[in-house]
């Protein structure tokens, strides 16, 4: 991927800014910055650079800007980034938002931004977190990759190898699978459903004969007639079951009963639901009274209620049979309709049961691609042939890094090995420079894994105060691997470390100055 111009307008503290790449060829690029209002070169923009690039490749920046921040504050408007990369030329804008996507000269721009990003980083053949493990190491780098537990670390690797096939494949797999085993559900049902059918059928041809009384009620009576007794006794049986409600005995009607026996003078405390009357303290003759009351207007509602459950029993009419019993009875006596019947669904049964057995075989088949597919199958068995390479490259930087007194190899599950001063040391103990030397070491190893595996590899790397946590002999290997990646990279690095800084001299700068807190390239 070759990073050609950068042009920004009215982004973070810059108002016209223009980066032309290709002009610095393969070496070393010192960006240094000057920062007139504050002194210094912390916040003179000397990231923005690559905050520009970052945000015209995939629409966001490193540092996680709202727009209110990414939009300079003196203009307020008009935020543009262009980049040339490839045959691409990429616009994207802020108030007003644009994005726009041009290969030599003809618009890719989709009808959707979300779109038109998958357009342009399949053309890119890289996404944000790949290019950023790829291209950008130091503070702003967010892969440790051996931080990461072992599936995060798969993850990532799936990444730099441009697996998105297998996963693909998987996924269509699986959709499969789930469809074939959505019809092997229904199938289950229509057997069943069948069986009981031909269950049903076979007792009617055994039992081809019925009784006498049963051959008098088929004459007499046809099946709209059982099942309008049937609805007339169900309404007749819900009147009864009303009537009955009104025989329970509520707690009024209970606690009336029970004072009453208890009689006047006994000590009351209770409220009646119905009246409110509040009975407390000694009963006397008005409550007693009253409790009679309560006692009498049940009995009445219930002598009431008796004599009418009688009356609508006597309403329900018997019924000669079920319409089930009716139906089966019809059913053998026209006994020929049986026999196709029976052999209607003995046929449909053995086609179901064929075909669900079919569709077995296909999902026990691609049950087996499914894992094939997984991060257990091909993509472990990837994993495990590039395993190899990665250690060989981790320990070819980590050889410039600390001049061989640090080696690391990873195992099939991509667990760390490492050894200082050929004692093995855990991750976790290593001190926080031997931690960066490892971390960028694995990290370009990974960009080398990316080139090899699908030609995706950026013709610029940004070293953002990547000396941090380094002494003066690291910042030596620091610069050893430095002078080996600028051969054939156009290599930019920002620091305030002053041992790096030396040995950036006599290499070609881009000196950024910020004054009255607007930034330019000089």
């Amino acid at each position: 991927m070759k990073i050609k111009k950068i042009r920004f307008t009215n982004f973070y503290s810059y108002h016209e800014a223009e980066l032309d790449l290709t002009k610095y060829g393969s070496g070393l690029v010192g960006i240094e910055g000057i920062n007139k209002d504050g002194g210094g070169s912390n916040g003179a923009g000397k990231s923005v650079i690559l905050e520009a690039l970052v945000f015209g490749l995939f629409g966001r920046t490193i540092r996680k800007s709202n727009e209110s921040a990414m939009v300079n504050l003196t203009n307020k408007r008009g935020m543009m980034v262009e980049l040339e990369v490839e045959d691409l030329l990429i616009r994207r804008g802020r108030k007003p938002s644009v994005f726009e996507l041009f290969r030599n000269g003809e618009p890719l721009t989709q009808a959707h931004a979300a779109r038109t990003q998958e357009a342009l980083e399949e053309a890119l053949g890289v996404d944000y977190k790949t290019f950023m493990s790829a291209a950008v190491f130091g503070q702003h780098s967010t892969v440790d990759f051996l931080d990461a537990n072992p599936d995060d670390k798969r993850k990532m690797i799936n990444g730099f190898l441009n697996l998105d096939y297998i996963f693909n494949k998987k996924a269509d797999i699986k959709a499969r699978r789930s469809k074939i085993k959505s019809k092997i559900r229904d199938l289950d049902v229509l057997i069943t459903k069948l069986q009981k059918d031909i269950y049903k059928y076979d007792t009617m041809l055994n039992d081809s004969l019925i009784s006498a009384e049963q051959v008098d009620i088929l004459q007499k009576y046809d099946l709209d007639d059982i099942l309008q007794i049937q609805k007339h006794n169900w309404r007749v049986e819900a009147e009864i079951r009303k009537l009955k409600d009104l025989l329970k005995v509520s707690s009024d009607v209970r606690n009336a009963r029970l004072t009453m026996r208890e009689g006047i003078g006994s000590d009351q405390s209770w409220t009646c639901k119905s009246c409110g009357t509040k009975f407390e303290g000694k009963l006397d003759q008005e409550g007693y009274d009253r409790c009679a009351r309560i006692v009498n207007i049940y009995d009445e509602k219930v002598k009431v209620a008796k004599g009418e459950i009688k009356a609508w029993k006597e309403k329900l009419v018997r019924m000669p049979c079920t319409p089930q019993e009716y139906t089966k009875w019809s059913t053998v006596r026209g006994n020929s309709n049986v026999r196709s019947l029976y052999d209607e669904s003995r046929a449909e049964l053995d086609d179901a049961s064929r075909e669900k057995f079919e569709l077995q075989d296909k999902y026990e088949m691609l049950g087996f691609w499914d894992k094939a597919f997984s991060e257990k199958g091909l993509i472990k068995y990837v994993i495990r042939t590039v395993r190899e390479y990665l250690n060989e490259k981790c320990n070819y930087y980590l050889a410039y890094l600390t001049q061989g007194s640090i080696t690391l190899t990873f195992d099939d599950e991509l667990v760390e090995n490492i050894e200082v001063g050929g004692n093995m040391r855990y991750y976790i103990s290593l001190s926080g420079g031997e931690k960066r030397k490892v971390n960028l070491a694995v990290m370009l190893a990974l960009q080398s894994i990316l080139s090899v595996s699908n030609g995706t590899e950026s013709n610029v790397l940004f070293f953002d105060e990547v000396a941090e946590n380094l002494d003066e002999h690291g910042i030596k290997g620091l610069t050893d691997l430095l002078y080996e990646l600028r051969k054939d990279k156009t290599v930019f690095v920002i620091t305030h470390n002053p041992h790096l800084a030396s040995y950036m001299e006599g290499h070609k700068k881009i000196s950024i100055i910020k004054q009255e807190g607007v930034s330019r390239i000089s």
